[in-house]
């Protein structure tokens, strides 16, 4: 792995894991509006079921997340375009 790839993949983990821990203080986000790997990082965060490589393309508005996407399972290779409700 090259430097340039090795610190990109460190500042993604970085970001994943502040907004994760925001978003622990704040409660689960309504609306996902990150990158493919940091929207399935928070959904995985607070319960919800992800497959493998999902593409979650933001803005994706979530209702009733109050508790949590304990309720919310998403297939391995799965597309979810922004603006599905």
């Amino acid at each position: 792995m090259s430097i340039k790839a090795w610190v990109k993949r460190l500042a993604l983990r970085t970001v994943q894991a502040l907004l994760i821990s925001l978003h622990r203080i704040v409660g689960p986000p309504q609306v996902l509006m990150y990158n493919f790997d940091i929207n399935a990082a928070l959904l995985r965060a607070f319960g919800a079921r992800v497959g493998r490589h999902p593409c979650i393309f933001p803005p994706l508005a979530l209702h009733n997340v109050q508790r949590g996407y304990g309720n919310l399972t998403i297939g391995d290779d799965c597309i979810i375009h922004g603006h599905a409700y």
